[in-house]
């Protein structure tokens, strides 16, 4: 299955402590609530089974040093880059999506096998998400 959440992407956040217990950040919860509510509408009927191959491509705002003005008109600069390589990183981007994913789409994170995750600038920023159960005799 393929879907698209139309929500900024951003990094998992680490857990605060606080005396004696851990907790979520608040802001981070807000994020998560955000996504769920695009996640649970594209869910399966039932959590899949088995190993799986998620894609992600997370799409980031440009900031406004990729633009140029001509003519008061704004335009894209021609260096302007395609990749995203500023915070956050892939692998926060991943976490985040996936912890929202496990028990919806599939039962634990840790039945992803393959994953791959882009990190790009868009003027639409979302998330493209792939996510497929792998058939191991396929492997063979």
């Amino acid at each position: 299955m393929m879907f698209i959440i139309p929500v900024e992407p951003k990094g998992q956040k680490r857990a605060r402590a606080g005396k004696g217990f851990v907790y979520k950040d608040p802001v981070q919860k807000s994020r998560e609530d955000d996504l769920m509510v695009y996640l649970l509408k594209e869910a399966p009927p039932e959590p899949l089974k088995g190993p799986m191959y998620v894609e992600i491509t997370a799409y980031f705002k440009r900031p406004g040093t990729h633009y140029g003005k001509k003519d008061k008109k704004p335009y894209l600069k021609g260096v302007a880059p395609a990749m995203h390589t500023n915070t956050p990183d892939a692998d926060n981007v991943a976490k985040m999506l996936l912890d929202c994913m496990n028990k919806v789409f599939f039962k634990d994170d840790s039945q992803v096998s393959v994953l791959v995750i882009r990190k790009m600038y868009s003027e639409k920023p979302r998330w493209e998400i792939t996510i497929f159960e792998i058939v191991e005799d396929y492997l063979e």
